[in-house]
């Protein structure tokens, strides 16, 4: 993965929540590009639950921008 990309998206969503959601849902994600899927890999369900319910449109929308057409975004328990 170009870690380059994954770090766009992180800047971009940096600009885009308040600071606190920032630090609480994006900071803790491990990111891994492979085989055209971006997997974000978090600490425990709960952690996936709340990410997904307050970034995951922002994230996929901005995957889109950054990554090759068709990459799948997955959002795992690590």
């Amino acid at each position: 993965m170009s870690n380059n990309n994954w770090e766009h998206i992180v800047q971009k969503l940096k600009e885009s929540i308040p600071a606190s959601k920032f630090d609480a849902w994006v900071r803790p994600i491990h990111a891994e590009y492979k085989n055209n899927k971006l997997s974000l890999k978090v600490p425990s369900r709960i952690f996936l639950d709340g990410l997904k319910a307050d970034c995951e449109s922002l994230i996929r929308s901005a995957a889109e921008e950054y990554f090759p057409p068709g990459t799948d975004v997955i959002f795992e328990v690590d």
